[in-house]
């Protein structure tokens, strides 16, 4: 039996792409989402975030973010055994992984010569975000970093139906710092992220 032309998936890479850059935009105070019309940032943020470069044009300072998948493919199996509840539920779905990439950008200018250290920072601020996401912080007894929810966005609500991890092996990130070949005053951190996501046969409670 074929597959009906309006069937969209509860997950899939559009749903990841849509709960990974929500995620991050929640947790990165300062960032703006570019429309692909402006030109300045509004009062009170300090960069932009580009979720469709490089179709769109290139600003600064920004975070650009996009999915360039892996080769691997991983898991399609559906039900198979993820893991256990704290009760010892088991946890049932499917589990898959990708690469993204993400970069992050600064000019300098006649005034202020600091594209470096604001892609250090940006850098830095996304390596905590994405390696503390759903870590438990002992001095709070709470959360470091909300974990990063999986969500259905074709249904109202935004149900959760899985999870997002960042692959905790050692070359999970890997990270470069590049001064652009054409115009030196352009500086970027580019980061390659691993990342796996977990969906779940049930919802999330």
């Amino acid at each position: 039996m074929p597959i009906p032309s309006g069937f969209v998936p509860k997950a899939g890479k559009q749903q990841l792409m849509a709960s990974f850059n929500n995620f991050l935009v929640s947790q990165l105070d300062g960032g703006e989402v570019h429309d692909g019309a402006a030109t300045s940032l509004p009062l009170g943020k300090t960069f932009w975030w580009l979720f469709g470069y490089p179709l769109t044009t290139l600003m600064f300072p920004s975070i650009s973010v996009v999915e360039v998948g892996l080769f691997n493919k991983g898991e399609f199996a559906i039900g198979r055994l993820l893991g256990f509840e704290s009760d010892g539920t088991p946890i049932k779905g499917t589990r898959n992984q990708t690469l993204v990439e993400i970069n992050c950008w600064a000019k300098d200018t006649d005034t202020k010569a600091d594209a470096e250290k604001v892609v250090r920072e940006l850098r830095d601020r996304i390596i905590f975000a994405l390696t503390n996401a759903g870590q438990f912080d002992e001095t709070t007894n709470g959360l470091l970093i909300p974990p990063i929810e999986l969500k259905n966005y074709n249904v109202i609500g935004n149900p959760k139906v899985g999870l997002i991890n960042i692959d905790p092996s050692d070359n999970a990130i890997n990270e470069k710092f590049i001064v652009d070949s054409v115009d030196a005053n352009i500086k970027r951190y580019k980061l390659l992220v691993r990342i796996f996501w977990f969906e779940l046969s049930e919802p999330l409670p």
